[in-house]
């Protein structure tokens, strides 16, 4: 009985992971046009340019993706998924080292951008949030 238990739970908590990376990973790849990338120090110019609204500033120096709190939990919450409770999940897999937002300029070192005001957005780390997300493709081609 106690085993079933263990068992069952293992399985709840492995399915959180799911409900929470899955949103995720279809928000980055739906606003990838909408994503700059560029060192944290803002000195080299952007990779490329973003072609819409910026929500996501990913800094491959210090492997952070800085994505916009409002925009982040909106899409979480149109496809009823408790957000809440995803961050949890990010913050237990290593990938959301804080699950308060923070005051970000996502624009900041962006050409031709008045930089605008700083956003509320939450920090991850991309390198842990892409090891989470290769592991758990690995284990379903096994």
């Amino acid at each position: 009985f106690l085993g079933g238990m263990v068992a069952r739970n293992e399985a709840s908590v492995g399915s959180m992971e799911t409900m929470a990376l899955e949103p995720l990973s279809q928000f980055i790849a739906q606003n990838i046009n909408n994503t700059v990338v560029i060192n944290s120090d803002g000195a080299t110019l952007p990779a490329d340019d973003p072609h819409g609204p910026l929500r996501i500033r990913y800094e491959p120096d210090t492997n952070q993706m800085i994505i916009a709190a409002a925009e982040l939990r909106n899409y979480f919450v149109t496809r009823r998924v408790d957000f809440r409770s995803s961050l949890e999940v990010f913050a237990a897999i290593g990938a959301l080292p804080d699950t308060n937002s923070v005051s970000r300029r996502l624009a900041a070192g962006v050409r031709g951008s008045m930089q605008g005001a700083p956003a509320r957005c939450y920090v991850f780390d991309a390198a842990r949030l892409g090891a989470v997300v290769l592991s758990d493709n690995d284990a379903d081609t096994e």
